[in-house]
């Protein structure tokens, strides 16, 4: 049985010493042309490097000696489909993946692809593989960071477990009535294992209108339950306008959850009425044990 472990801590302003200098040992590099791109990832492994590099199109792989510092091989990729999207790359223990999505337009659905990178060559595999297809169209991915800004991800948002055991893709299905206040948010999970094989799939409507909730962290265990945490507004109704009204602006915190066995939701209130959060999130511990924490103001 999961237990979930409570850390709420008040911010205090704190000083540390940095170490001398010359306790730290390093060494420069020569310097290399820079690759002008919208995303930089760093991967190591096994004493090596790895560089992966997103361009309008364009995708830069480039293995660096890390005793020498220098390029061992530098590959350009351009060759994926027109319209796909880059949604993320991921090391994953010792594989890594380079996802995209697709718009599907004859159905109007969405589809996630993935390629393995071989960290040894640094090459991407020629093989492409689907590894889901939604029932209809999804919008760019908008939810709460851990502290209450609104983070911007692509389509498809790819995490996984603590222990690399499981990984979880979610997605938010567009909404057909994208102006009505009472509509409620419907959020697509698939969960697979380690192999990519597929442990479960729904997709689940949230239990309060768009407006009176903001979901701001994700998280997922070592048994493929999902969970996140949500800032849930009182919110009133301007009946003739159908526009909502926060009448309190001060939310309180609702742990979300849904279960692997049984694909449903369940929620519980956390109970800091007189605190004001500043900041929360939720992961999962080395000992398997949920753990939420953040910071507060009292009021």
């Amino acid at each position: 049985m999961k237990h979930l472990l409570f850390f709420f801590l008040i911010p205090i302003l704190s000083f540390a010493q940095i170490s001398d200098s010359k306790d730290i040992t390093y060494e420069v590099g020569a310097p290399y042309p820079v690759v002008d791109a919208y995303a930089k990832l760093y991967f190591y492994q096994e004493g090596d490097i790895l560089t992966f590099k997103a361009k309008k199109n364009e995708y830069i792989i480039q293995k660096i000696d890390p005793q020498t510092l220098k390029f061992k091989s530098v590959r350009n990729y351009k060759n994926l489909p027109k319209g796909h999207v880059f949604e993320a790359i991921k090391q994953i223990n010792d594989k890594i993946y380079f996802f995209y999505s697709l718009v599907e337009k004859s159905s109007a659905t969405e589809q996630l692809f993935y390629k393995e990178i071989d960290f040894a060559t640094g090459k991407m595999s020629s093989e492409t593989t689907r590894l889901l297809k939604t029932k209809q169209k999804v919008v760019r991915y908008f939810y709460g960071s851990t502290d209450f800004n609104i983070r911007n991800v692509n389509k498809f948002d790819v995490t996984f477990s603590n222990d690399e055991s499981t990984i979880m893709v979610k997605y938010r299905l567009k909404s057909k009535m994208i102006k009505d206040p009472f509509y409620h948010d419907v959020i697509g999970f698939y969960v697979f294992d380690i192999e990519m094989n597929l442990i479960w799939n729904e997709e689940v409507e949230m239990p309060y209108p768009k407006n009176k909730m903001e979901n701001v962290d994700y998280a997922m265990d070592s048994y493929g339950n999902a969970y996140f945490l949500s800032a849930v507004y009182k919110v009133d109704y301007n009946i003739i306008k159908l526009s909502p009204i926060k009448i309190d602006n001060t939310p309180h915190l609702e742990l979300m959850k849904v279960d692997a066995e049984t694909q449903k939701l369940s929620n519980i209130k956390i109970g800091l009425e007189d605190k004001f959060i500043q900041s929360a999130w939720i992961y999962e511990s080395t000992k398997g044990k949920m753990v939420c924490a953040g910071s507060f103001n009292s009021f």
